[in-house]
């Protein structure tokens, strides 16, 4: 399936663009742009996987985050999903923020960078896949953080 295409295809249409004038805007030729929307190039009948400069290019010509742009080409994203940087700035925007600490928020945002480094995109993993990463995680953990006895059963008797 390329999401990717879909994805460019849509936002042309909210843009009331054509592929010539937001190729334009992007820094990419128009038939390039056609190839990446169509999903396939004509001279390879091969699928086309973008360059992260393409991306790049791309997010600026769109006025999207290349990130999303790159999770939708993965097929991660969808309409209904949103991230959590919409949730921050919906708590920051909100009354509710005095009863979050910005060292909340901060650390919040590291471990969301730490995910990212990592790879690890709960829209593209299978239950399977979570349950296997959880696993090494807690292993990781308990061999790098010393737990009292009750605290250590605590920790094992949750991975049954």
């Amino acid at each position: 399936m390329n999401y990717l295409g879909k994805f460019l295809k849509k936002k042309l249409k909210e843009l009331k663009m054509s592929e010539r004038e937001i190729s334009a805007k992007c820094g990419i030729s128009h038939s390039y742009l056609n190839q990446l929307i169509k999903g396939i190039n004509p001279s390879t009948n091969k699928k086309i996987s973008p360059t992260l400069a393409t991306f790049e290019k791309l997010a600026i010509g769109f006025d999207v985050d290349i990130e999303y742009l790159q999770k939708v080409a993965r097929g991660c994203m969808n309409e209904k999903i949103t991230g959590m940087d919409e949730r921050i700035n919906a708590i920051k925007n909100t009354n509710e923020q005095s009863s979050y600490p910005s060292e909340i928020i901060e650390q919040i945002k590291d471990f969301q960078e730490f995910m990212r480094e990592i790879g690890l995109d709960k829209n593209c993993k299978s239950k399977e896949e979570w349950a296997s990463i959880i696993s090494n995680l807690r292993e990781i953990v308990k061999s790098h953080i010393k737990y009292p006895d009750s605290k250590s059963n605590t920790l094992q008797n949750s991975d049954s």
